[in-house]
C-alpha cells in the first residue's frame, strides 16, 4: 500500500463496505416488530396471515430475514445477506401496509389514524 500513490492504509480498508452490523441489527429489529404487528393488523382487516395480499406471507418472510440478518451481521461485506434482509424488510412493510389499508378503507371507511 505504501508503494501506491494516493492510497493510505486507512482509506484502503474503508473503501468498499456495504454496511455496518449495527444497520443489520436495526433492520432485523424492524422486521421483528413488523412481523409481530402483522398479527393484530391481519385481525383488524379480517384477513388470514397465510393469504398474502401484496407480497410473501409472514411465515415465509421471517426465515429469510433471519438468514439475511445472520449473514449481514457476521459478514457485512457479503451483498447476499443485505439483499435478503432488505427484501424481507420491504416485504413485511408492504404486507403490514396492505393490512392497514384494507382495515382503514374497506372496514372503517377512512376512520383510522394516518388513513
Amino acid at each position: 500500500m505504501a508503494g501506491r500513490p494516493g492510497v493510505t492504509a486507512r482509506g484502503a480498508g474503508a473503501r468498499l463496505r456495504l454496511g455496518l452490523p449495527v444497520v443489520a441489527l436495526v433492520l432485523g429489529g424492524l422486521v421483528l416488530v413488523l412481523a409481530v404487528a402483522a398479527v393484530p393488523l391481519a385481525r383488524l382487516a379480517h384477513q388470514s396471515l397465510n393469504a398474502a395480499t401484496a407480497s410473501v406471507p409472514v411465515w415465509v418472510t421471517a426465515p429469510g430475514a433471519a438468514g439475511g440478518f445472520v449473514v449481514a451481521w457476521r459478514k457485512p461485506g457479503n451483498p447476499l445477506g443485505w439483499l435478503f434482509l432488505v427484501g424481507s424488510t420491504t416485504s413485511m412493510l408492504t404486507e403490514d401496509a396492505s393490512y392497514y389499508a384494507v382495515a382503514g378503507y374497506r372496514l372503517h371507511h377512512g376512520g383510522l389514524p394516518l388513513g
